[in-house]
């Protein structure tokens, strides 16, 4: 349906103009994505984190989960954090730049505005 009808006096139908978008509507219509400088903190902890976890192979758990906390703060709580702490604990692929790949999946999915 692409427009509302209203009937006139004599019965013919008339089409209503559609709603207009105010901007205030429209931002909160539009889906977010992290602005320049929460993905250049995110890369940082990243970075280090996926550096740490080559450089002391016995602290990654520990590494981890402070990495993981520190993501969290800095993007909001997403689901894929735990995806990413599947391969962290397990120990040959806890090799791979998993928390880099995280920051730039997190920065390229737009997500919804709630």
């Amino acid at each position: 349906m692409s427009a509302l009808i209203k009937r006139d006096r004599d019965g013919n139908g008339v089409n209503l103009p559609k709603a207009r978008n105010f901007p205030e509507e429209r931002a909160a219509l539009q889906s977010t994505k992290p602005s320049g400088i929460r993905l250049i903190i995110g890369l940082a902890i990243a970075l280090t984190a996926d550096a740490l976890d080559v450089a002391f192979p016995m602290m990654t758990l520990p590494i981890d989960f402070v990495t993981a906390i520190l993501i969290t703060i800095v993007f909001g709580w997403r689901w894929e954090t735990i995806v990413v702490m599947v391969p962290e604990v397990i120990p040959v692929t806890a090799m791979f730049p998993t928390w880099v790949i995280l920051v730039f999946y997190l920065a390229g999915v737009k997500r919804p505005k709630r």
